[in-house]
């Protein structure tokens, strides 16, 4: 199998520009892109490593079977866009409104580990079995998302809020600084454990001796 094409910016740090509409098996690697915009582009089977995207626009593009590592996406637009069986790693994904993905029949597929995510909104969203692990998600918007058969591993929800949101089947054992009111959520079969299930009595009208 021939080896993917690099891409990388040179010692002088020249800009790499994206223009063609689709690279396939291609590995992205030192990409310095910041508050640009990447317009109607494919992306299959493709590596992002060590790559700076903070605060720029990616509008209609695709991403598919993709990995972004150790990367900075901070902050950036997902215009229209598409993501489907795609994974951030060790990286910066602070302040997105996914709200702005393409809006599809089908969940959209991506996956988190160990990345900071905080700030960022997932609201309405349709992410069924989307995993969370290793993560900081702080002040993230889960209002009315789908996020059945999903999983939080040791992720830190801390001031995350759940409205509306659906956690039927949902693994949030060993996530910790949740607070999640079970009269405001779908709750069938959700996993949780001790002692961070006891959070979940702060919204009702009870005494606890």
């Amino acid at each position: 199998m021939d080896q993917p094409e690099l891409f990388t910016d040179d010692k002088n740090n020249t800009i790499v520009e994206f223009n063609e509409s689709f690279y396939r098996d291609k590995e992205f690697k030192n990409i310095k892109y910041r508050e640009k915009r990447i317009n109607d582009t494919e992306f299959y089977n493709c590596t992002f490593l060590l790559c700076d995207f903070s605060k720029s626009k990616f509008f209609n593009c695709e991403f598919e079977t993709c990995s972004f590592i150790s990367s900075d996406l901070s902050l950036i637009k997902p215009d229209n866009s598409k993501f489907v069986d795609v994974s951030f790693n060790k990286s910066k994904v602070i302040g997105v409104d996914w709200t702005l993905i393409k809006a599809l029949s089908a969940p959209s597929k991506f996956n988190f580990y160990e990345c900071k995510i905080d700030n960022s909104s997932f609201q309405g969203l349709n992410l069924q079995g989307i995993k969370f692990i290793d993560c900081s998600a702080h002040d993230v918007d889960f209002y009315e998302t789908d996020l059945s058969k999903s999983e939080f591993t040791s992720t830190d929800l801390l001031k995350s809020r759940f409205v509306n949101t659906n956690l039927n089947y949902a693994d949030l054992s060993k996530a910790n600084n949740y607070s999640i009111d079970p009269s405001l959520n779908k709750l069938k079969k959700t996993i949780f454990s001790y002692p961070e299930v006891t959070t979940l009595l702060n919204f009702l009208d009870i005494v606890i001796k």
